[in-house]
């Protein structure tokens, strides 16, 4: 008998789809990118462990069969309604400072297009880090107008997501009523918060829950600091929508619900995790409306900063002590936005578990796809699979 740190990935959602702007994920040259790719990649990698016979034909390098993931070569073929409920973007880089118009141009046009045609079918899109700025070439919302692309920093700090909405009853804008009056939302115990750990903070005179995203516990962590998101005193709001203060213009006027900011943000007036509605049949864009499994045509965003993978998916690395929660953030997200399958609801792994294996009952594959000797496979990473169950074991 064996014991072994395990990712189980038994039901991971097939109708979720990863876009990348490379052939595969084994070619995106950007850790942070990489290092999402390859977390997506272990849990929801068809391969020939649960392949979907109503799938597309599959994208192939050096003879191994990769489903789930859309690329500029197939996407053609790819992203539809017909195979996939949802289609995560996650860009995340250094661009020597530029400004966000270098990311809109990542993807083609005709990728903008049927990514479109996608929404309009009832299909929902996560955008993630700096891959928020696409949201203007995919919909009507204008890109965010903050936006950070620089070398970062070493420090001792912790960043957080504060899903507390106009919190501040003294913040500068708009007369905000105050923390427990009719303006303030607290967003901390939807569905994408859901199994996070949350930690107390203090801000001006309030203490409140935030969710630690990036950071360490002990010592200093590199942080990108790479937001894409919306400063809304700088939108022009005022007078172009209803709405009692700016937060709720920007979500009436972009029929959207602002769910996240920046954790020491009390006031409403920065966007940074939003939910926006972009079909025409779109539920109203109300606090009621944050059930999973009942989007169509929507784009979740998280533009801020803070939280980045790990460059090996299945430990906590130097780059970000957080690294489970933020994990587990995005699993929730992707959660939400996919459908019901055959009537029970998606599962998309996220935490990792300890649970055991009888040695010689398990067949091992390597990340490639390759069947190797259970016996001895060496330290490493490896899809196991035995009986009908499917698990990420790491080997050390």
């Amino acid at each position: 008998m064996s014991i072994a740190l395990c990712l189980n990935v038994a039901r991971a959602n097939e109708r979720v789809a990863m876009l990348i702007p490379a052939p595969w994920v084994g070619y995106l040259e950007y850790p942070n990118e990489g290092a999402a790719g390859w977390l997506f990649l272990s849990q929801h990698d068809t391969g020939e462990y649960n392949v979907n016979p109503g799938l597309a034909k599959p994208y192939s390098t050096n003879g191994i069969e990769h489903f789930n993931v859309i690329t500029p070569e197939n996407f053609r073929e790819r992203l539809s309604t017909e195979y996939f409920d949802v289609v995560w973007i996650n860009i995340h880089r250094f661009f020597n400072n530029e400004s966000g118009q270098a990311v809109r141009e990542i993807f083609s046009q005709e990728v903008y297009e049927r990514l479109k045609e996608f929404l309009a079918d009832g299909g929902n899109v996560i955008l993630t880090k700096q891959a928020t700025q696409l949201i203007s070439e995919i919909s009507d919302v204008p890109a965010p107008n903050v936006f950070d692309s620089g070398e970062g920093r070493w420090d001792n700090s912790v960043f957080y997501l504060n899903a507390g909405i106009c919190r501040d009853k003294e913040a500068d804008y708009n007369n905000v009523i105050s923390a427990d009056g009719s303006e303030f939302r607290d967003y901390n115990d939807i569905f994408i918060f859901r199994d996070l750990d949350k930690e107390f903070i203090t801000e001006d005179a309030y203490t409140y829950k935030a969710i630690p995203v990036q950071g360490s516990k002990v010592g200093t962590t590199f942080k990108s600091d790479h937001n894409s998101l919306w400063d809304l005193n700088k939108l022009g709001l005022d007078g172009v929508a209803e709405g009692r203060n700016l937060n709720e213009k920007f979500e009436n006027l972009y029929n959207c619900t602002v769910i996240g900011t920046w954790g020491q943000v009390v006031a409403g007036d920065i966007a940074g995790m939003v939910l926006f509605r972009t079909g025409a049949e779109s539920r109203a864009a109300t606090d009621h409306n944050l059930e999973p499994f009942e989007q169509q045509g929507a784009i979740l965003c998280y533009g801020l900063g803070g939280g980045v993978f790990a460059p090996r998916f299945d430990t906590d690395a130097e780059e970000n002590n957080y690294n489970y929660n933020f994990r587990r953030l995005i699993a929730n997200s992707l959660n939400f936005m996919a459908k019901k399958v055959n009537g029970e609801d998606p599962v998309i792994t996220s935490a990792d578990e300890i649970i055991s294996d009888v040695d010689g009952e398990t067949e091992y594959y390597n990340l490639h796809g390759q069947k190797v000797s259970g016996e001895n496979p060496g330290s490493g990473v490896y899809i196991c699979r035995s009986g009908n169950k499917i698990i990420k074991k790491v080997i050390k």
